[in-house]
């Protein structure tokens, strides 16, 4: 660090962001809550591949090229791939 002053950089706990580590930001990744994570400024966003923006619940990756998917002609009636399994939508188990 070089600057004018040496101020204390502050660590947050997990899940906590901000200047004043104030702002709480959970970030699951499960097929019921979605699949986001945390940005510096402690909002939630997608992981890579997930998506729409308000739900991340659907993979945006075609099954035959996704690696999580062990599943080759991926998951039936909208699921989507994740840790070799299927997330199904949820009128489907």
């Amino acid at each position: 660090y070089a600057g004018l002053k040496c101020e204390e950089k502050r660590q947050c706990s997990p899940t906590f962001y901000g200047p004043n580590c104030t702002l709480l930001c959970r970030a699951p990744n499960s097929c019921s809550e979605g699949h986001f994570y945390c940005n510096a400024q402690g909002e939630k966003e997608c992981l890579p591949g997930w998506s729409p923006i308000n739900s991340c619940l659907t993979k945006t990756l075609p099954a035959n090229i996704d690696q999580e998917c062990s599943i080759s002609t991926g998951c039936l009636n909208g699921g989507s791939c994740f840790n070799g399994s299927c997330c199904c939508p949820s009128n489907f188990t």
